[in-house]
C-alpha cells in the first residue's frame, strides 16, 4: 500500500540581486511611509502621499519581469504594503482572495531569531487529519510568492529586533 500526493500548491522562491542595494533605496523612498499600529504596524489601507507602487516597479522591475517570464504570463501589481513586526507581533491567519498571487519580501529579517511566514494546507492530513503548516526556510532579500488563497500567518516575533516585510498581491493580465 502507497499513500500519495495527487496534488500540489506551487510557490515561487527567488533572491533579489543586490540585495543591500535595493534594500536602502527602498528604504530612503519610504522614509514618509505612514503606519497604523494594531496587532502589527502597516502601511496597508492607509492614504500615502508615497506612491509605493512606483517605488516598488521602479526597484523590483528586473524581478517583475523574470517572474513574468518564469510563469509565462502576465502581472499587474495591484497592492504594496510595508509591515513591521515589534516584539510579541504578530498576524492572524488570512488570505488575499480567491484569485491571483500573493507575495513577500523579506525587508528586515534575521533568520537566526526571525521566524518565515507560514502557509497553511487548504486539505488536513489525510491519517491524522491534523492542519499542515509550511515555512519556507528564508534569508533577507528573499521573495515569496504563493496564490492568494492560501491561509497563512506570521507567529509572534519574539525578538527584539524589528521583523519586516513588504507584501504585495499580483493579478494576472488577460
Amino acid at each position: 500500500m502507497e499513500i500519495k500526493n495527487i496534488f500540489q500548491i506551487q510557490s515561487i522562491k527567488h533572491s533579489i540581486e543586490n540585495w543591500n542595494v535595493k534594500k536602502n533605496k527602498f528604504n530612503k523612498e519610504i522614509k514618509n511611509l505612514k503606519f497604523v499600529e494594531s496587532q502589527f504596524d502597516s502601511s496597508r489601507n492607509v492614504k500615502q502621499e508615497v506612491n509605493l507602487k512606483n517605488i516598488f516597479k521602479s526597484l523590483f522591475k528586473k524581478e517583475l519581469i523574470l517572474l513574468e517570464k518564469t510563469i509565462n504570463n502576465k502581472i499587474n501589481l495591484k497592492n504594496v504594503w510595508v509591515v513591521h513586526y515589534k516584539q510579541y507581533q504578530e498576524h492572524i491567519i488570512h488570505n488575499h482572495g480567491n484569485s491571483g498571487l500573493g507575495g513577500v519580501i523579506y525587508l528586515n529579517y534575521d533568520n537566526t531569531v526571525h521566524e518565515p511566514t507560514r502557509y497553511l494546507m487548504p486539505l488536513n492530513d489525510l491519517i491524522n487529519e491534523n492542519s499542515l503548516i509550511y515555512n519556507e526556510p528564508v534569508v533577507e532579500g528573499d521573495i515569496l510568492i504563493m496564490p492568494s488563497f492560501i491561509h497563512h500567518y506570521s507567529s509572534f516575533n519574539k525578538s527584539e529586533k524589528i521583523r519586516s516585510i513588504i507584501g504585495f498581491d499580483l493579478e494576472f493580465v488577460k
